[in-house]
């Protein structure tokens, strides 16, 4: 269709700012599995159950039960760290767990 659109995000950074303070080529791979997720609780409002988290992130491939994937490791431990270093909060896990995505100042 010669009428779609599509969008970049271009960085303004310079190239050699850039190498130096934002990309980690070791961890790469954990800073776009972070995006990804705070994006899926993002778009669902700010909150979304475990299991709906796990439905979509198994979309792109992800499995709860993968402990050998070939990036993460074990998906699940990688969800944790997330929650672990406060990028979301984990509330309500006596009848469901929910995750809450909040920016937060420090």
């Amino acid at each position: 269709n010669q009428d779609a659109k599509s969008y970049v995000l271009v960085s303004k950074l310079d190239p050699e700012v850039y190498s130096k303070y934002v990309e980690d080529t070791e961890r790469a791979h954990v800073s776009g599995f972070a995006f990804v997720v705070i994006s899926i609780v993002h778009v669902a409002g700010g909150k979304i159950s475990e299991e709906d988290l796990w439905r979509q992130l198994k979309r792109l491939g992800l499995n709860e039960t993968d402990e050998n994937h070939p990036v993460l490791g074990n998906n699940k431990q990688a969800l944790e760290l997330l929650v672990q270093q406060r990028l979301l909060v984990l509330s309500g896990c006596a009848a469901e767990c929910v995750f809450h995505w909040q920016l937060l100042f420090f």
